[in-house]
C-alpha cells in the first residue's frame, strides 16, 4: 500500500509539471547620469571659473613666513565611470609696484608653494553618487624675507582644475 502511494505521489507531480507553464521576465529601467558639476572654493567660499579678480588679503606682512587657510575643489554627480581629477597649482612670486609705477616692477625672491592633503596630483572621482565629494585640497604657504623694499605685493595664483 506503501508503495502504490508513493508510485500514485510521483505520477501526480509528474502530470503536474506535464500541464505546468512558467515564464521570467525583466524589470529594466534607468536612471540617466546627471551632468557633472565641480566647484572650487577658498575656505567656504566659491571661486567662479575664470574670474580674475578673487583677491585674498593676508595678514602678516611679506617679511614674515605666511599660509593661506585652505581651497578645496568638489564634486557632484551620479557617474556611471570613474573620471580623473587633474590640478595644476602655478604661482608666481611676489611682485610690487616701487617709484610710483602703475605696473608690477620689482619681483621679489618669495613664491607660494602648495602644500596639499593628498600625496598624488591626479584623484579619481569613483563612479557612484557623489554630492560635494572632496576631490582635492590644498593651501599655500611661503617664506618671509626681511630683506623687501615696502609696498604692496601680489602673487597670482593660477589654479587649473579638471575632471574627465
Amino acid at each position: 500500500m506503501k508503495k502504490l502511494l508513493t508510485l500514485l505521489l510521483l505520477c501526480s507531480i509528474g502530470l503536474t509539471s506535464l500541464f505546468s507553464k512558467s515564464a521570467e521576465v525583466q524589470l529594466v529601467t534607468t536612471i540617466d547620469e546627471t551632468p557633472l558639476a565641480y566647484e572650487l572654493d577658498y575656505n567656504g567660499n566659491l571661486i567662479n571659473d575664470k574670474v580674475k579678480d578673487f583677491e585674498i588679503n593676508i595678514e602678516k606682512p611679506l617679511t614674515e613666513d605666511g599660509v593661506t587657510k585652505y581651497f578645496s575643489v568638489k564634486a557632484t554627480s551620479n557617474l556611471k565611470n570613474d573620471k580623473a581629477v587633474d590640478i595644476d597649482i602655478t604661482p608666481d612670486f611676489f611682485k610690487t609696484k616701487l617709484n610710483g609705477s602703475k605696473s608690477f616692477n620689482y619681483t621679489s625672491t618669495v613664491k607660494p608653494v602648495e602644500v596639499t592633503d593628498f600625496n598624488i596630483k591626479s584623484y579619481i572621482l569613483t563612479a557612484g553618487k557623489h554630492v560635494d565629494e572632496l576631490v582635492y585640497k590644498f593651501h599655500l604657504k611661503w617664506e618671509g624675507n626681511a630683506d623687501l623694499p615696502a609696498g604692496e605685493y601680489v602673487s597670482n595664483v593660477v589654479i587649473n582644475y579638471t575632471i574627465k
